[in-house]
């Protein structure tokens, strides 16, 4: 939808764009650096739920590149906090002894109940039926065990 909007932008059949936020628009610096460049040549005026005095800021030519290049620095510094605020919660939890990321579907006992089997020439789709995963889900824990490549 975004490739579509920003093609639109691009031909000039769009004349207004109205988002919550400026994030809204790219999580990217350079693709939202780029988008709010060819919307101001294109005369595509952008609406901000949140930073509503940017619709009359951008209509100056001097102030326009500097409110470009100082909202694409804010953003990519905005990401980078939050990508370690998450990095510092994980590293946290994982201290306190919290399991992070999703369960094992299969037990220690069917893990090795399973390689076994599967040693003994027991068809993939027989061992997805038997424990009730997917055959997706077998291949994954015969990799884990080293007995299986990845699969490109």
């Amino acid at each position: 939808m975004f490739q579509e909007l920003w093609w639109r932008v691009r031909e000039g059949r769009v004349g207004t764009i109205v988002v919550a936020e400026l994030s809204r628009l790219s999580r990217r610096m350079r693709t939202l650096v780029n988008i709010l460049y060819d919307c101001f040549e294109n005369n595509v005026m952008i609406v901000s739920i949140r930073e509503r005095w940017l619709e009359e800021a951008m209509r100056n030519e001097i102030i326009r590149p500097i409110i470009i290049s100082v909202f694409a620095t804010l953003y990519e510094l905005e990401r980078k906090m939050i990508s370690k605020r998450t990095k510092a919660g994980l590293a946290r939890a994982r201290a306190e002894g919290k399991k992070i990321g999703g369960q094992f579907k299969l037990n220690e006992k069917q893990q090795k109940e399973l390689i076994e089997l599967y040693k003994m020439s027991v068809p993939i789709t027989q061992l997805a039926k038997r424990y009730g995963v997917s055959r997706t889900t077998i291949y994954r824990y015969l990799e884990r065990a080293g007995i299986l490549k990845r699969r490109l």
